[in-house]
């Protein structure tokens, strides 16, 4: 993986991981931090796309896949508000956040696997079952 790509990822996980503890800290309550964060990014991620021309001559999907897209931002803006809610509450926001993203490794292959029929690489695997160890060792008290 290029420089260029990890500077790139260290900016989305700081993005992904800053913005629920920014809403904390703002002390807004968890229905406005959700609402803000998650309309700005919406209308960041259109403006990002008119700007590269990223819709232009592109067609519009099928119903049926529009449809599961859209299935797919209800099942994503339902998780950002609890995402939003739980990280506005006291207690362990860091380790909370943590756990999603381990959570994210250990779901995607699987998910992958499931709609686009891949197969698990040894790595995945291998992510996989650090993933588990992660979540076990972050359940010790």
């Amino acid at each position: 993986m290029a420089w260029q790509e990890v500077f790139e990822v260290v900016l989305t996980a700081m993005g992904m991981a800053g913005w629920p503890i920014l809403g904390k800290y703002s002390q807004a309550s968890a229905p406005w931090i959700g609402a803000v964060v998650m309309t700005v990014t919406g209308m960041m991620a259109v403006v990002i796309a008119l700007l590269q021309g990223g819709l232009q001559g592109a067609s519009i999907p099928t119903p049926s896949k529009l449809l599961l897209l859209i299935l797919a931002g209800v099942v994503n803006g339902v998780a950002t508000y609890r995402y939003a809610t739980r990280a506005r509450m006291e207690g362990q926001t860091g380790s909370y956040l943590v756990l999603i993203a381990i959570l994210i490794v250990i779901e995607a292959p699987f998910l992958d696997m499931m709609l686009n029929r891949s197969m698990l690489t040894v790595r995945q695997w291998t992510g996989v079952g650090c993933g588990i160890a992660c979540v076990y060792l972050l359940g010790m008290k």
